[in-house]
């Protein structure tokens, strides 16, 4: 296998970078999200609904695959770090 310089390997870091970016903020993209009938926001992604709701006084999310839903395991204070709560689940936040 071929040496990286620190230089070529600094690149290729940053455009991982650059690439996640350009994910997480294609799935917070607020177009994308819609508004169900019970004021839930909600939208589809790698084939899976999800789904932000109220959890009494707090929020939390949900994703479904068909008949499997998988629920936040906590709640969150406000709606949008339950959406920050889902991206992690996702795996969005890693490079």
């Amino acid at each position: 296998m071929p040496h990286l310089s620190e230089a070529v390997k600094k690149r290729l870091r940053d455009r991982a970078v650059e690439q996640a970016l350009e994910i997480l903020n294609e799935f917070k993209d607020c177009a994308a999200w819609q508004r169900s009938k019970k004021g839930n926001l909600w939208r589809k992604w790698d084939n899976l609904t999800l789904t932000v709701f109220r959890r009494g006084s707090c929020y939390a999310w949900s994703m479904a695959d068909g008949d499997e839903v998988t629920y936040s395991p906590r709640s969150y204070p406000n709606a949008e770090q339950a959406l920050d709560g889902l991206a992690s689940a996702l795996d969005l936040y890693e490079i």
